[in-house]
């Protein structure tokens, strides 16, 4: 497999949008259940690996953050009104980002007073929070351990130091075990890691490490994901050049294969593509939401919600979202509204990560089978070895979880085959 088809392995963490179609106003249906996203954009450093909407370096001030909640807080407050109108039930929020422990321990309190007092949450069943492992204080800790329903998501990605800083990660070993110490001390009632396998010089050896020192640590819930490259990124850019070497598809075939046997024999159950857990108590609802294709609503800069059909995505572009707001423009952004079979794609394309993916979960959203809308294409995938398909579900194989994002772009029609694999 050469590097062009290896790029294809990169997952999309949302849709691609068509931006500029619809006003990106976003509406619900009465009675409806949703999910929120609350976007933080702000990171001390860029990791070399990332894509994601931020802001870095000496750009974050105390100023442009609490500029930043301030509008943030009046575009959830608008739209908190109208959920409540349309008796919207909220029943997951994550606040992710960018590093949402980056916030003063002061701002995060107010962010997590305003989110409670301003929604209806008694149907809620959990809050999950993205946190970095140099920015969780023992201050923020304790704000945090407050928080009922509170899930910390810890990023540490691996606990070898070589392979992080070739990433640009600034933590330490130290650091990483410390902060879960620091969360399961104050008593944080589920607290779950970040791992990346396949890093630039990682090896199978690296891989047990990670998961027996995550199983010492005695973390509830783990995702183990494959390094994605993108294109234009800093760790692209070094592999490009021959700064770095990317690990070829064997390697990621054998670290995952080494990674998910270690975690089941420690008491992981996976339960989607990526993520484990040690009890039902601990999975992690708003990914399992998305997957299941179920309405969200994000707020802040970048964010993207999917509703009533319609994908919006919110001004990218920090100075440009809090001027727009401070303005009274509360739709920010703009979207796309999808078709029928555009939206029976989006669910199958975001149905796969789940383990398994129900059948009957797409016959009740669309009242047809998926084998006899898209059953070309089961059918192409399970003849590659990428899906088992039977009467009752649809489950990825090993290498179709490290070929998702090829899977993705198939199913969406941006590539018409999968890439073989050419060592």
């Amino acid at each position: 497999m050469d590097t062009s088809d290896l790029k294809k392995l990169s997952v999309r963490y949302h849709p691609s949008v068509e931006v500029g179609m619809t006003s990106g106003v976003r509406t619900c249906r009465p009675d409806s259940r949703v999910a929120i996203y609350i976007h933080i954009p702000f990171c001390a450093t860029r990791c070399h690996f990332c894509t994601f909407a931020i802001v870095t370096g000496k750009s974050v001030t105390h100023d442009i953050m609490e500029d930043y909640l301030e509008a943030l807080m009046k575009e959830m407050t608008h739209y908190a009104a109208i959920l409540k109108e349309q008796r919207a039930r909220i029943e997951t929020i994550q606040i992710g980002g960018g590093t949402p422990t980056i916030l003063g321990t002061g701002q995060l309190q107010h962010l997590f007073d305003f989110v409670l007092e301003t929604f209806d949450c008694s149907q809620l069943e959990e809050i999950i929070v993205e946190g970095f492992p140099t920015t969780i204080t023992k201050d923020k800790v304790d704000v945090l351990s407050r928080i009922d329903r509170l899930k910390l998501n810890i990023g540490i990605q691996t606990f070898n130091e070589a392979n992080l800083a070739g990433v640009g990660r600034r933590h330490s070993l130290s650091d990483a075990a410390s902060t879960v110490k620091l969360a399961q001390d104050a008593n944080i009632k589920s607290v779950g890691v970040d791992i990346i396998f396949g890093l630039p010089g990682s090896t199978i050896d690296d891989v047990i490490n990670d998961v027996n020192t995550i199983s010492t640590l005695g973390v509830d819930h783990l995702a183990l994901y494959p390094l994605w490259v993108y294109e234009s990124t800093a760790v692209d850019r070094k592999i490009q050049r021959g700064a770095l070497v990317r690990t070829r598809f064997e390697g990621l075939q054998q670290q995952m294969a080494a990674g998910q046997e270690l975690l089941v024999a420690n008491g992981f159950e996976r339960y989607t593509a990526f993520h484990y857990t040690t009890s039902d108590a601990h999975k992690h609802q708003y990914g399992l939401w998305q997957m299941r294709a179920r309405e969200w609503i994000g707020f802040g800069m970048a964010a993207m919600s999917y509703m009533n059909g319609e994908v919006v995505l919110n001004e990218k572009v920090l100075g440009r979202y809090i001027e727009k707001v401070r303005g009274g423009l509360l739709d920010t952004g703009s979207g796309q509204r999808f078709t029928s079979d555009e939206e029976m794609r989006f669910a199958l394309q975001y149905g796969l990560r789940l383990r398994p993916y129900l059948l009957a979960q797409f016959r009740e959203s669309f009242g047809c089978d998926v084998r006899e809308v898209y059953g070309q294409e089961l059918q192409y995938l399970s003849a590659l070895g990428l899906i088992t398909c039977d009467e009752r579900q649809i489950d990825l194989t090993p290498d179709g979880i490290l070929k998702l994002g090829s899977i993705e772009k198939y199913i969406t029609r941006e590539i018409a085959a999968i890439p073989s694999e050419q060592h």
